[in-house]
């Protein structure tokens, strides 16, 4: 699909993280809160470390990607209103 492709090639930094072929990344960053608030009521001290943002974005690579439902809706009225103009346009022909 077109969008993929568009998406992909604008994002390849993330697309293609991970693979021989792909452009190192300048920097990720992540933004987290230095503590959180349990349901309990107490707060603790939030940590992340930079391997373990890495070893999540490696895991993820092997997740397939799907659109949100609402995206293939459009789609297919896209794809619609293409297949009425192209009728409209051979009967004009």
């Amino acid at each position: 699909m077109q969008v993929n492709a568009i998406g992909a090639s604008l994002l390849e930094y993330i697309a293609d993280f991970g693979k021989p072929y792909a452009s190192s990344p300048a920097a990720i960053v992540a933004c987290i809160p230095k503590t959180i608030h349990q349901d309990t009521g107490g707060v603790i001290e939030f940590s992340l470390t930079g391997d373990e943002i890495i070893g999540v974005l490696t895991e993820s690579l092997d997740e397939p990607l799907s659109p949100e439902a609402e995206v293939q809706y459009l789609l297919k009225i896209i794809f619609q209103l293409i297949q009425i103009l192209n009728f409209i346009v051979n009967l004009v022909v």
